[in-house]
């Protein structure tokens, strides 16, 4: 005897199949859809201080606003070089990248050359140690109208296995930079 009728059970199996689909996608997601660790800066490393996952630099802060987290670069003086670090692996089979990234500028004074800005540097490095810069560098000159949303997609160089990315307020007079939300990911190269 069937305790359900057949399109019950169905329904059932179906409904627990969806759910136990629904449970593993954020996972997924958010694990592999950036090649940055803890890409919302939200998780907290080991001392509960700084972000998992992300090196510690002179003159950055891990902050909260309104239960957000995001990481402020603050220059301490004119003509100072504040920069976070991170080493990113690549395969070789990434031939080319999307970065989107929310940033904040504010209270911004742009430095001696006009080129001393808020910017991401990212350098290429290759097998056998050499670095490549990437011409397409996100920078601003100004302060922002609150948090915006920065995309950039670009080619990677052959035979690269690494890449230097670095939020930097590049020898500016003053500023703060805040980052948050930093999602470096593969794409097809067909789409630049």
């Amino acid at each position: 005897m069937q305790l359900f009728p057949v399109k019950l059970n169905r329904l059932a199996l179906n409904a627990l199949f969806v759910a136990g689909l629904c449970a593993c996608l954020p996972l997924q997601a958010q694990s592999s859809e950036s090649l940055l660790p803890n890409s919302s800066l939200e998780q907290a490393d080991g001392s509960g201080d700084w972000p998992a996952g992300w090196a510690r630099a002179k003159n950055a802060t891990w902050e909260n606003e309104d239960g957000n987290r995001f990481i402020r670069l603050t220059s301490p003086a004119p003509g100072a070089h504040v920069v976070l670090y991170q080493k990113v692996p690549l395969s070789m089979e990434v031939r080319a990248l999307e970065l989107t990234f929310k940033r904040r500028i504010s209270n911004f004074t742009v430095g001696e050359q006009q080129w001393y800005d808020a910017r991401i540097i990212m350098n290429f490095i290759t097998a056998d140690g050499k670095k490549v810069s990437n011409k397409r560098i996100p920078y601003t000159r100004r302060n922002s109208d609150g948090w915006e949303t920065v995309t950039t997609r670009f080619a990677v160089p052959a035979d690269v296995v690494a890449m230097e990315f670095m939020p930097s307020l590049f020898r500016v007079d003053a500023g703060t930079f805040d980052l948050d939300d930093v999602v470096l990911k593969p794409i097809d190269a067909a789409e630049l």
